[in-house]
């Protein structure tokens, strides 16, 4: 495996930066940025327009947009990344433990037909279980709690998304352009939930959900309706089997809602309040 000369790192933090302080380590770049922040004078941007910020700080070659509520040493992400350039990806990312379960590599992307086939047949009918041995596994598309993006071929998140589905897009793109996504196996991080009953912006966020599938659902050729409808189903259906964690009860019922009701208000409205109404 070569090693990769020119890799950043770019953590958003939310309102504080109250996280743990980012590691560092030689080689590796880490860009931070405090979102919607009175007292450093930052606005409520969405989190594609905050991660494309970060790129343009940087010169390196892999960007790696990393949530801060992802724990995985850099010294891994360096790990994934040098696998990603030995294997000719554009996109990769490793496998994500969170509450929800371990998440292989995906096939299919969010929407109408992947659903209603969860709907049916279980949440990971549509991921592959096995790693067969290979350093990088095809993938149609990474999570961008932690995804790392060759920036030097001009790949960029759509800003129109606000939160959520910004990733599928962006591995879409990276697809209909013939380049590879790719998991890394190997490499696995902890992702928490951002899904709970304490959580103020909950019903926010559902709305958003559904706002990004919809969106999606243009770009990738689902009919909007379809979507939807499909989306009640998927999400309405698991508040009537018994949830694995809180954390997914509380995402189904929020998402579901959202579905429902895409004209409530979601967390963009609450940005642009936050903003002074400034435009996007």
């Amino acid at each position: 495996m070569s090693p990769v000369s020119s890799l950043a790192v770019g953590i958003v933090y939310h309102g504080e930066s109250d996280g743990p302080p980012p590691q560092t380590i030689a080689g590796v770049e880490v860009l931070t940025h405090v979102n919607a922040n009175r007292r450093l004078g930052t606005r409520w941007f969405g989190f594609g327009r905050n991660h494309n910020a970060l790129m343009e700080r940087t010169d390196a070659r892999w960007y790696v947009a990393l949530n801060p509520d992802v724990r995985v040493a850099l010294a891994d992400i360096r790990r994934l990344v040098e696998a990603a350039d030995d294997a000719g990806a554009a996109i990769a990312g490793p496998v994500l433990a969170s509450p929800w379960g371990s998440s292989g590599a995906k096939l299919g992307f969010p929407g109408p037909s992947v659903w209603l086939e969860e709907t049916v047949r279980g949440a990971r009918r549509r991921e592959s279980r096995s790693a067969n041995g290979q350093t990088m596994q095809e993938s149609d598309w990474i999570s961008g709690a932690c995804m790392a993006i060759r920036r030097d071929i001009g790949l960029r998140f759509d800003e129109r998304y606000f939160m959520y589905f910004e990733d599928a897009d962006i591995c879409w793109r990276a697809g209909q352009r013939g380049l590879r996504v790719a998991l890394c196996p190997a490499v696995v991080a902890e992702h928490a939930s951002g899904w709970s009953t304490t959580d103020r912006l909950l019903w926010r966020r559902g709305v958003e959900f559904s706002r990004g599938a919809t969106r999606f659902a243009q770009v990738s050729g689902s009919p909007r309706l379809t979507t939807r409808v499909a989306g009640l189903i998927r999400f309405g259906s698991r508040m009537f089997v018994p949830a694995r964690t809180d954390a997914e009860r509380v995402a189904s019922r929020s998402i579901t809602r959202g579905f429902a009701s895409p004209s409530l208000p979601g967390l963009a409205e609450l940005a642009s309040e936050f903003n002074g109404d400034e435009q996007r």
